[in-house]
């Protein structure tokens, strides 16, 4: 039987909540029936810790202006080259580039995590408006550890309830 793919697409590569549970998750992973890479913005102890479990790692920088086209095309480069069955991305910024890359790459399943919002970032009309087109009809599932960013995205995303769930953040209990 064939292994399933499973990309992740970090926010950071530092040592926090969302990094400790990639690792914990990584380290939890039946490595007979999953085939795990890691994605970052940058190198960092997230990377290093990965790494020395056998779990591949790329950075990909996401950094510049939102909505920018660079981080969208290396990113849905490297999906294309991993060829993922599924893809959860962590964070605002991540979730947008992920969601597209996903799309343009042909990704059958994608899942957003949302630690943060993208409201909280300062992003001008249109291109919030561009944000909320694509991002939307992109498709894919949202989930969230916090429950302002779940109401946030009904409110704001117009996100339909059936697309956004709420997840308990178990993190810091498996530390």
């Amino acid at each position: 039987m064939r292994r399933l793919r499973v990309a992740h697409v970090a926010e950071s590569a530092g040592w926090a909540g969302g990094e400790v549970y990639l690792w914990e998750l990584a380290r939890a992973l039946d490595r007979k029936r999953f085939e795990l890479a890691v994605i970052a913005p940058e190198a960092g102890p997230l990377l290093a810790r990965l790494e020395a479990i056998g779990v591949p790692v790329t950075v990909v920088s996401l950094g510049g202006p939102l909505v920018s086209p660079s981080p969208l095309r290396d990113l849905t480069r490297r999906l294309r080259a991993l060829r993922p069955d599924i893809v959860q991305s962590h964070g605002a910024r991540t979730n947008f580039y992920a969601r597209l890359a996903c799309w343009l790459a042909g990704v059958p399943h994608h899942v957003s995590t949302i630690h943060n919002s993208l409201w909280d970032y300062p992003v001008s009309a249109p291109r919030r408006g561009f944000r909320n087109s694509r991002s939307n009809s992109a498709g894919g599932r949202s989930s969230s550890a916090k429950r302002n960013c779940s109401r946030r995205a009904y409110q704001r995303r117009r996100s339909p309830p059936a697309e956004v769930a709420r997840a308990v953040n178990l993190a810091s209990r498996l530390r």
